[in-house]
């Protein structure tokens, strides 16, 4: 019997892998999504039978999967996001104006009645050549989130903890002082 882990080894495989022409070709985005439920179902194992589609996959890849348990009210979405303003790239650089190419939130979703609140993970993620290095902690999220059903702030704290150590937080200060005189310049002052 195949695996989810076979399975995405075999998509890995792909001579177009990692599917960076995503947003042009259609295959590519196709393997993209893929990608994403076989990662999730390698994740989520026996789980993954008490979810269902939540909203569809987006052309423009936000989200690429969408996922929900609609009777825990627990919520999955991953988002492809492109480095389209050209940032410095972690892991080379690190701190405020630099591309991420992982990072993650917690949400308040609804079902598509817009009154059921959903505890919703959002994962932001771009596939290349430095998955290796964030994947595991995706896994934990995921994993945290969709199987162990964790409260929301404990996921919170998790993603404190990875921007922490992905020193996202560096040079905040200045980031700030510097679009709050840019905001000054602007009005005239």
């Amino acid at each position: 019997m195949t695996t989810a882990s076979d399975r995405l080894k075999e998509i890995c495989q792909h001579p177009d892998y990692p599917f960076r022409g995503w947003e042009k070709n259609d295959l590519e985005f196709l393997m993209l999504e893929l990608f994403w439920a076989e990662f999730v179902n390698g994740v989520l194992g026996d789980e993954l039978a008490h979810y269902g589609p939540w909203f569809d996959g987006q052309r423009d890849g936000n989200p690429i999967l969408h996922i929900v348990n609609r009777r825990a009210l627990y919520g999955l979405r991953v988002i492809v996001l492109e480095n389209e303003d050209n940032l410095q790239e972690f892991p080379q650089v690190a701190g405020v104006g630099t591309y991420y190419p992982f990072f993650s939130h917690m949400n308040w979703g609804y079902l598509p009645d817009g009154e059921t609140k959903v505890n919703e993970l959002v994962i932001v993620c771009r596939l290349d050549e430095n998955f290796a290095l964030y994947e595991p902690d995706i896994k934990a999220l995921m994993q945290r989130h969709c199987v162990d059903y964790a409260p929301h702030e404990e996921l919170e704290a998790m993603q404190v903890d990875l921007e922490g150590r992905y020193r996202m937080a560096e040079g905040e200060e200045a980031y700030w002082a510097a679009m709050d005189a840019e905001d000054g310049d602007k009005d005239g002052k």
